[in-house]
C-alpha cells in the first residue's frame, strides 16, 4: 500500500496521494496531470503494484493471496510449535541442574581439600612425592628420616635438574640421596607421575606408599594413583601452602581461582577413568 506518493514532475501535484482507510486518495489535479501524460506519475502507481480507478479518484492495493490450511497441516503446525517450547524447557532445566550439580561439586571439593591430613601417622612400605611445589619434597624428606617409610621416590623430576643441585636444597639430608632416595625423571604430569610411582612400587614390590603432594592436588592425585595402582595401599600425606586457605576460598579470589581450576581437572580425570573402565584398550 502507498503511504504517502511525492510527484516530482510538476510543484502543482507534488502530494499526490495519502493513505486513507486501506485505500489511497488521489487529488483530481494529479488525475488531470496523470491524462494529459505525467507517465513518472503512472509508471510510479505501475511499479507499487496498484490499480488506478480515475473514475472513483482512489487506488486501491492488490490484495496478496492467502494460503488456506487443511487441518492436518494446521495441527501439525502447533505440534512442531509445542516440540519446540518442550525442547526449550528442557534444556533450560538441564541447563539449571548442570550448573547446580557443578557449584555443589565444588563446594564438597574444597572441603576435601582441606580434609585431608597433613601428617601421614601410619608406617608404609614408601614414600611418592610429586614435584610441584617447594614444600612437597621438604614434607616428604622429614617422613622418610622420622622412619615412616624406608624409601621415598621424588616423582617428576626435571631432567636438567641434576642430583647435586637437590643435595643442595635439602643440605641436611643430602647423605639420604645415597642410600634411600630414587629420582623419577620420566613424568610430566599428574597421570605420568602415577605410572612413573607403579613401575617403582612393581620394582620394589611395594603394597602400601605415603603420597605426598599440596592438598589441592590431592584429590585428583589420589585418583589418578588408585587407578594406575588398584592393589596398593594409598596414605594421603597433604601439603599445605600458606597461601592457600581452601577452609575459606570464597574470601580469597586467588584460592577460588586455584580450587575451581583444580576441581574442573579433577572432573575431567573422573570422566577419563570412567571412560577406560567402561571401555578398556
Amino acid at each position: 500500500m502507498l503511504g504517502q506518493i511525492r510527484g516530482r514532475v510538476t510543484p502543482k501535484w507534488r502530494i499526490c496521494a495519502r493513505p486513507l482507510m486501506g485505500w489511497t486518495k488521489i487529488a483530481p489535479d494529479c488525475v488531470e496531470n496523470a491524462r494529459k501524460g505525467a507517465k513518472p506519475f503512472l509508471a510510479l502507481f505501475a511499479l507499487s503494484g496498484t490499480i488506478l480507478d480515475p473514475t472513483q479518484l482512489i487506488v486501491k492495493s492488490s490484495p496478496r493471496p492467502r494460503v488456506a490450511l487443511s487441518d492436518s497441516e494446521t495441527g501439525a503446525v502447533i505440534k512442531g510449535m509445542n516440540v519446540q517450547r518442550t525442547l526449550v524447557r528442557v534444556l533450560a532445566v538441564a541447563t539449571s541442574a548442570t550448573a547446580m550439580l557443578f557449584a555443589a561439586g565444588f563446594v564438597y571439593f574444597a572441603n576435601q581439600v582441606s580434609s585431608y591430613p597433613n601428617t601421614a601417622k601410619v608406617p608404609a612400605d614408601g614414600i611418592v612425592v610429586l614435584t610441584g611445589a617447594v614444600p612437597r619434597i621438604d614434607d616428604a624428606i622429614m617422613l622418610l628420616r622420622e622412619g615412616r617409610a624406608p624409601r621415598l621416590l621424588i616423582s617428576g623430576v626435571n631432567p636438567s635438574v641434576s642430583t647435586a643441585v637437590l643435595k643442595r636444597r635439602v643440605a641436611q639430608s643430602a647423605q639420604l640421596f645415597d642410600c634411600c632416595i630414587d629420582l623419577g625423571r620420566e613424568a610430566r604430569n599428574t597421570v605420568e607421575n602415577a605410572a612413573e610411582a607403579r613401575a617403582w612400587l612393581d620394582k620394589h614390590r611395594f603394597a602400601t606408599v605415603i603420597l605426598v603432594t599440596s592438598n589441592y592436588h590431592m584429590p585428583r592425585s589420589m585418583l589418578e594413583f588408585a587407578h594406575a595402582a588398584p592393589d596398593v595401599t594409598l596414605i594421603p600425606h597433604a601439603v599445605t601452602a600458606n597461601a592457600v586457605a581452601p577452609r575459606e576460598w570464597w574470601r580469597h579470589p586467588a584460592t577460588g581461582r586455584l580450587l575451581l581450576g583444580e576441581y574442573t581437572k579433577y572432573l575431567y580425570a573422573l570422566a577419563r577413568i570412567w571412560i577406560d573402565r567402561i571401555n578398556p584398550a
